[in-house]
């Protein structure tokens, strides 16, 4: 009998389904629902069988694929084995199969898991990392990226992996990368505060990530807003002592556009220059230098995203108990999302600014230009 072979193109209904909860006929439902949990494999006519082990590879399902080698139908199993090997090649825990008994008492239910999420501090552009996972009955769906205003998000990263994967994951993920673990529906709200701010996407598979969680829940996170808490009037002394965000673990570091801080790289360089000029008369030039390219910078769209980024640090600032700290950025994204103060107004951004200005223009002393820029302070 020859060889039954899985129909390419419906495997890629299937995943774009899995992933991105696209439309799907309705004769490959069931593979669906087997892939995600439910289901009989048994059930499925031999080629939607080998279409939903082949998806389950595709996706990285590795429970799947060991359910699938105690399949009935032999070449499920057949592809089944093959693509346990090839998971395990690749360094993926895959689960021996267990064959199918002569009776049954029914399906043993498995513990639900949360779903989790992790929030990180803001990176040197203002996007705000995440890493989230919702859990089905048998594999789990994982997003993350990093979201900001200006468009929403940026490095947007998703799949489906296994229940034990995604517990691995985001463990492995706190730590190494700023971030920290959160109550899952207040993440969502938070995140979709700068998603909505972009323009309205969201991140591929997002919606489907949603869709195995309490929808009272996350609706209940959306109408209110666990920022809220934090405080919504400037405090002027808390802004001009950004120390925790300039050092320290709860460092910020501001990358200013490079296109915009160009032309006030030439003029500290011209400073450096200008022999005949004294030391005073040096010092005011790099002051008002620092002052006017503090402005040039923080142009609208850096201001939002950082006034987002500074309230999210705020917030987990604040959920670790470091209340100065939270205090401090708070102060520094209200300041910034505040049309009426000048960038200059902002001591954390230009500080940054200084520093950035101060390195360049010690790498033309270090590669023998002569002189030295004096602090702008």
């Amino acid at each position: 009998m020859a060889k039954i072979k899985y129909d390419k193109q419906r495997v890629g209904a299937v995943l774009s389904a899995l992933r991105d909860g696209t439309g799907l006929a309705d004769d490959d439902q069931p593979i669906l629902a087997w892939l995600e949990g439910g289901g009989d494999l048994d059930a499925l006519d031999p080629v939607a069988g080998v279409t939903a082990v082949q998806a389950a590879l595709e996706a990285g399902l590795s429970e799947r694929i060991a359910a699938a080698g105690a399949a009935r139908d032999k070449d499920v199993r057949k592809l089944a084995r093959a693509a346990a090997h090839k998971l395990r090649s690749q360094g993926v825990e895959v689960p021996q199969a267990k064959a199918a008994a002569s009776w049954s008492i029914g399906r043993e239910d498995r513990a639900e898991l949360p779903p989790r999420a992790l929030v990180g501090l803001p990176e040197d552009d203002g996007y705000v990392p995440f890493l989230l996972s919702s859990v089905g009955h048998e594999s789990a769906c994982v997003s993350g990226g990093a979201a900001g205003p200006a468009r929403g998000f940026r490095d947007d990263d998703h799949g489906h992996v296994s229940r034990s994967q995604a517990r691995k994951i985001l463990d492995e993920a706190q730590g190494d990368h700023r971030l920290f673990e959160v109550p899952f529906y207040e993440a969502v709200a938070v995140l979709e505060q700068a998603f909505d701010a972009g323009g309205g996407q969201r991140p591929g598979g997002f919606g489907h990530l949603l869709s195995h969680v309490d929808a009272d829940a996350l609706q209940a996170a959306r109408d209110g807003d666990p920022l809220g808490g934090l405080a919504a009037s400037l405090d002027e002394d808390a802004l001009h002592r950004p120390g925790p965000l300039l050092e320290g673990a709860w460092v910020v570091p501001y990358a200013a556009d490079s296109d915009a801080l160009a032309p006030f790289l030439e003029r500290a360089l011209g400073v450096l220059a200008d022999a005949g000029q004294d030391e005073a008369g040096m010092r005011a030039a790099i002051h008002e230098l620092v002052d006017d390219a503090t402005d040039a910078v923080l142009g609208d769209a850096a201001r939002s995203t950082w006034a987002y980024g500074l309230t999210v640090h705020a917030w987990l600032a604040a959920r670790a108990g470091e209340d100065d700290v939270s205090q401090v950025s708070r102060a520094t994204a209200l300041a910034l999302a505040d049309a009426d103060r000048a960038g200059r107004d902002v001591p954390w951004a230009r500080e940054w600014v200084n520093r950035h200005l101060s390195y360049v223009v010690d790498m033309a002393v270090q590669y023998g230009r002569q002189g030295q820029l004096p602090s702008a302070d």
